[in-house]
């Protein structure tokens, strides 16, 4: 007599080492990195397991891909892996709803528009190697988010972003440097790097939800406050800006909530090198000048000679005429009488070129 051939079972599921509570941290962490177009690997997912498992236990423990692999298929309904572009590379076609929204923010504006040292356009700079152009990954999304899934790359030691700010005053505010070193190299300490600039830590040298809540607190602020010390406590202040969502995150609102009455204009989606500010002019000179001429050779340190070279191409490059430049290319007409900005204009014919590009 035969005997019934068994049926397979699947595999038992894999021990879980970590608690409900870190699980739910990683799935907050993959939502969190996907709101900074910055989306997490499976490798990052597995340090950070590592991470979260020896903070509770005080051991090390390797995370597999097995591992990952059973995380993804117990939480199939809230993530999912896909393979995403670099933000870096992101070039995409611009949608002229959100052209035609922003020219509606900015028509509003100019009903009752800000003094200019307080309409305020900002972005981020960056200088160091892309050994990842062009490329793409995959990365680890929530499902049914608004935000799409992008990452940043990989950045060299030695890589620096610089967050810069300029007003329709044609004058700068103190320049925020970010990289991923936590301290300074010694022979920094002789310098005056930290006079006319600010500098934060984050994990890729980039900016991030938090460095932008420094910015804002730490940068944005007191410039504001020195120019309603002068013209006025109760004068309104309009911030122009990429539209990433990190940018416009609930604790940056929050942070922008106590300067008051700041208003945030968002720029259409890949737009930015045709309405940025910074973009269409300020940046291509400010990196042409850097690229152009050598670093001090006299630091020891790298790191060092890389900050005070970008802090030398930054304050010889950055003048009240090139930033004059990035406003009118931007679309703004200044009336200037006697070396001041006394009032500015939005071109309409900056509006009509820009919604024929769409067509």
């Amino acid at each position: 007599m035969m005997k019934k051939k068994s049926q397979e079972r699947p595999p038992p599921p894999l021990q879980k080492p970590l608690t409900e509570d870190e699980e739910n941290e990683i799935i907050t962490n993959i939502s969190i990195q996907q709101m900074q177009n910055d989306c997490m690997s499976g490798k990052e997912i597995r340090i950070l397991a590592a991470e979260l498992y020896k903070k509770r236990t005080g051991e090390i423990k390797e995370f597999s891909r097995d591992w990952l692999m059973d995380f993804k298929n117990r939480y199939k309904n809230t993530i999912e892996k896909v393979s995403a572009a670099s933000i870096d590379d992101l070039r995409a076609n611009f949608s002229i709803e959100e052209v035609n929204r922003y020219f509606d923010m900015i028509d509003e504006m100019m009903k009752d528009p800000p003094n200019p040292f307080l309409l305020i356009n900002f972005d981020e700079i960056g200088f160091g190697k892309r050994p990842q152009k062009g490329k793409r990954k995959d990365v680890y999304i929530v499902k049914n988010s608004n935000f799409p899934p992008f990452w940043r790359e990989t950045t060299d030691p030695q890589h620096v972003s610089v967050v810069v700010g300029i007003s329709a005053a044609c004058c700068s505010i103190t320049p925020l440097f970010l990289s991923t070193r936590k301290k300074f190299d010694d022979d920094l300490n002789n310098t005056l790097f930290l006079r006319s600039c600010n500098y934060y830590c984050t994990k890729k040298g980039y900016m991030t939800i938090l460095s932008t809540v420094y910015w804002v607190r730490n940068n944005l602020s007191p410039y504001v406050q020195l120019v309603r010390s002068k013209i006025g406590l109760d004068q309104k202040c309009v911030i122009i800006a990429d539209g990433l969502k990190a940018h416009l995150h609930q604790i940056v609102m929050e942070e922008l909530d106590k300067i008051g009455n700041v208003t945030l204009i968002p720029l259409p989606s890949h737009s930015s090198h045709l309405t940025q500010m910074l973009d269409v002019s300020v940046f291509s000179v400010f990196k042409g000048n850097y690229n152009s001429t050598s670093s001090d050779s006299s630091f020891t340190s790298l790191f060092t000679r890389k900050l005070m070279h970008i802090k030398k191409a930054f304050q010889s490059t950055v003048n009240d005429e090139l930033i004059k430049s990035g406003w009118e290319k931007a679309g703004f007409i200044f009336e200037i009488e006697q070396g001041d900005i006394v009032s500015y204009q939005f071109s309409e014919d900056f509006k009509g070129g820009l919604q024929l590009n769409k067509k």
